[in-house]
């Protein structure tokens, strides 16, 4: 599995344009072709893209996989002029390359995603007497126009970057990690990251003809907002260089706000194949940075603008995950408030080791392994 190419994203698109990021994870159930195994990519077109036959600047389409249950574990962006949003449908097509074969197009109305909002969708499709099974394909996808939304007080959301372990561990990981800002951390923590049942689930869409209902973004709750990433390349040293931005009315409400607990929670689960059907599962840990207004107040002075760093941030483990030459496993992580309506760049460009230390009170990592 390639390393995913997540030094191409970026949180707003370009001045006059929107980009849809497609996260694509896997598939199911795609049928043999003349019975032989299918070799398919997913591309992901706008209908301005498709109907001009434009070349596009960015990645939009994977790498063709051989097989009925493909992992692609890749991103894609679909762009358009923002002056034709409302008029805009994102495509994402299956096709079999071997014989230049459509085997499943997905058509939803560009102006029903939310802005900023991460889908995590399962696209359901019935192919008839090509196969018994319903073909599924499992995406996450963000809307991004060309300016975040609205400000408050001195920023317009906080910006965090997972970059890696710090030592190797005794075994190779493919692991996901997902972020999401929580209100009530105690309250969460009981509730979901106790429970051998905590996941991000899909929710299943069914095509061709999707209900608009299911597109509308939920209100903001104690589980938060879950981004996730693209799932590591199998290594002793986990490697994401992902960048989550958190810009939510609801969100930027919840943050250093003292009638509240609320903190940035980043949960890691193992990678998983499609078994009957496929989520994000199996929590092996979780690390909490709380965002009361100690916290808050640092991240907003002037020299710490450019970002604050965490250092030997502890993986706790009950010995099931182990260092290779260490007694204990660290993390790094990058947090930055951001002052920009329309940044250029992300903190992956950043040089973590000219940043200032984010205070060790406000660290706290606990990995938990399932026997």
């Amino acid at each position: 599995m390639a390393q995913p190419r997540t030094n191409l994203i970026s949180h707003v698109s370009d001045k006059g344009m929107e980009t849809i990021e497609i996260m694509v994870h896997t598939a199911a159930n795609i049928p043999l072709i003349e019975n032989n195994l299918p070799f398919c990519f997913v591309t992901g077109q706008s209908k301005l893209s498709i109907n001009s036959k434009d070349e596009v600047e960015k990645p939009n389409a994977t790498v063709p996989i051989e097989g009925q249950f493909p992992v692609w574990n890749d991103i894609l962006f679909v762009e358009t002029l923002e002056e034709n949003a409302l008029d805009e449908e994102l495509y994402i097509l299956l096709i079999d390359e071997s014989h230049n074969k459509n085997i499943a197009e997905f058509r939803i109305p560009w102006d029903w995603f939310t802005p900023f909002y991460q889908y995590h969708l399962e696209l359901n499709i019935n192919l008839g007497r090509k196969t018994s099974e319903t073909l599924k394909l499992y995406v996450s996808l963000t809307r991004k126009p060309s300016a975040l939304a609205q400000k408050e007080f001195k920023y317009y959301g906080l910006e965090l970057l997972l970059t890696h372990f710090d030592n190797p561990v005794s075994q190779k990981l493919s692991l996901y990690a997902v972020a999401r800002i929580v209100p009530n951390y105690l309250n969460y923590k009981n509730t979901f990251l106790k429970s051998a049942e905590s996941s991000v689930m899909f929710n299943s869409i069914f095509f061709p003809s999707p209900a608009k209902n299911n597109f509308k973004a939920p209100s903001f709750s104690m589980e938060g907002r879950p981004q996730v990433t693209l799932a590591t390349r199998a290594s002793s040293i986990p490697i994401w260089n992902h960048s989550f931005m958190f810009t939510s009315k609801e969100e930027k409400d919840a943050m250093f706000n003292e009638k509240l607990d609320p903190a940035i929670v980043i949960e890691f689960f193992t990678f998983s194949k499609y078994n009957k059907m496929w989520s994000i599962k199996n929590l092996l840990g979780w690390c909490k940075i709380k965002l009361d207004q100690r916290c808050g107040n640092q991240l907003q002075e002037d020299v710490t603008m450019a970002g604050l760093r965490t250092e030997d941030m502890l993986i706790e483990t009950d010995g099931s995950l182990v260092g290779q030459a260490s007694k204990y496993l660290t993390a790094e992580t990058i947090l930055r408030m951001v002052p920009e309506k329309c940044p250029k760049k992300t903190l992956n460009l950043e040089t973590p080791g000219s940043l200032s230390v984010l205070d060790s009170y406000f660290i706290f990592i606990i990995i938990r392994i399932k026997n």
